[in-house]
């Protein structure tokens, strides 16, 4: 994909969505961007290029980089762009001079500040696992994580290297405590092939108790951010699977919400109260029960206290989770607090149900951006295409049955493939095309690093800067064929 065919498709747009992110790689540090835009009835997500930054990485810098960038592309751009989305450090939040701050002030009104819910959740999951059985559990943790990755014995049995802690602690943390339970048995065999005096390192029974727990935990919300992490992923798809996350531990953990109105049905001693939930020790220990045989094995040999410090801890990590989870929500205000904007329509099926003056006050948020690219008769015309969609729905039972069967895991061009509805209401579908083009997180920059590490590896040091995003938009190319 070269820089022409992107100006021509930001030219070609009524509206647009940047995700900026930073990082190093051997000593070098990158600012790479990626702009998401409608073209045909498609959602794109292109990567732009990975800038080499010198000099600290200051709102005002990378916002200078970013200017002198778009101007090249499309001398428009401040009129068109919508939104952008990054990993919510000081230096891109900053309601002083971060770098969404000096978008926000160049960009036309209805600009959208978005917070990475993934880096979101990362926060949430850090809390959780640094805090499991009053901070004990994690240092004992990494103490084996190290440990193992240096024995050779044990890494030529199982043929397979333990894994590392990385900066995603929701996909390393899943990844760490399946192997760790997983190869269980043959651990706790090399731990008492140790000599004596370092026993004491062996991890006690509480421990891998916990870590059953911190297992379906990270799981859980692994299987979610895999679905969050595709290219074509919108901001109300992100919201649904966040929410049917929350649904799925609450289910799982067996708890009530406490009230003011609620009635006492147990004593205090059977229960377990944590961050305004209420759980039974019953319902917990059916809930560790059901993570596997030496999981009920070890609570049998636990004394009362410790059985009763562990539903302590339980019911606080998966009560401090759903609290956490609630709290993650992509859309900020100029403060960085949770944005109290109504989130914008994409799918058709949306449109269909909402009134007629809902469309036009969206439309009337994104004026400026449309009057730069559209007439007043396109502008006009979603109007009057809305009306039409929705009387067809009426008239047309099959139709809306079609409509009906759009899921929450439908791609944008999937859903507005259905019946022709694209071609047909081509300007309705361009404007909720522009609205869709909000990035809601940064994963497919975090994708950009890693190629961009994995083509300047230890032995390419000298793989110069322009050479090396030649290769990136080559692949960008290779793969959009």
């Amino acid at each position: 994909m070269s820089f022409q065919n992107i100006a021509k498709l930001l030219s070609e747009s009524w509206a647009f969505a940047i995700a900026v992110d930073g990082s190093d790689c051997h000593s070098s540090s990158f600012i790479d961007i990626r702009v998401r835009l409608c073209s045909e009835g498609r959602l794109l997500s292109l990567h732009v290029i990975a800038v080499p930054f010198f000099g600290r990485h200051t709102g005002e810098a990378m916002y200078n980089m970013i200017e002198t960038i778009f101007d090249m592309l499309c001398t428009d751009w401040k009129s068109k762009i919508i939104a952008c989305s990054t990993d919510g450090a000081a230096n891109m939040t900053g309601h002083i001079s971060g770098l969404v701050t000096h978008l926000s002030n160049v960009s036309s009104p209805g600009f959208v500040r978005i917070w990475c819910s993934l880096h979101q959740i990362d926060l949430v999951m850090q809390q959780i696992f640094q805090k499991v059985d009053g901070e004990r559990f994690y240092p004992v943790l990494t103490g084996m994580i190290s440990h193992l990755q240096w024995q050779k014995m044990i890494i030529d049995h199982l043929k397979l290297m333990c894994p590392a802690l990385s900066g995603t602690h929701w996909v390393s943390m899943s990844c760490i405590s399946s192997y760790l339970l997983q190869h269980r048995m043959e651990i706790l065999e090399h731990y008492e092939s140790l000599p004596i005096e370092r026993h004491k390192s062996e991890p006690m029974q509480m421990f891998w108790i916990y870590l059953t727990v911190v297992n379906v935990i990270a799981t859980e919300v692994n299987d979610t951010v895999q679905h969050l992490q595709g290219k074509q992923a919108l901001l109300s798809q992100q919201t649904l699977e966040i929410d049917s996350l929350i649904q799925r531990i609450q289910r799982m953990m067996f708890a009530e919400k406490i009230s003011d109105e609620m009635i006492p049905t147990h004593s205090p001693q059977d229960t377990v109260d944590s961050h305004g939930f209420r759980h039974l020790k019953t319902d917990l220990q059916g809930f560790l029960a059901d993570q596997g045989l030496f999981v009920v094995q070890g609570i049998w040999k636990l004394k009362n206290e410790e059985l009763s410090l562990i539903f302590d801890n339980v019911a606080e990590m998966l009560s401090t989770l759903v609290v956490g989870l609630q709290q993650v929500w992509a859309e900020r205000d100029e403060h960085n607090d949770r944005s109290a904007n109504e989130a914008f329509p994409t799918m058709p099926l949306e449109f269909v149900q909402m009134r007629l003056r809902d469309v036009i006050n969206f439309v009337k948020q994104q004026e400026v951006q449309l009057a730069s690219s559209w007439s007043q008769k396109q502008v006009e015309s979603i109007c009057t295409q809305h009306r039409v969609l929705k009387q067809r729905c009426e008239n047309q039972p099959c139709f809306k049955t079609a409509l009906s069967r759009s899921t929450v895991t439908d791609q944008f061009h999937e859903a507005w493939g259905v019946e022709g509805i694209s071609t047909e209401y081509p300007e309705l579908c361009a404007f909720a095309g522009g609205l869709a083009a909000i990035f809601p997180n940064t994963a497919s920059v975090e994708s950009d690093f890693s190629q961009l590490k994995w083509e300047k590896d230890d032995f390419r040091h000298s793989l110069t800067d322009l050479s090396l995003e030649g290769i990136l938009q080559c692949r960008q190319m290779l793969n959009s064929m």
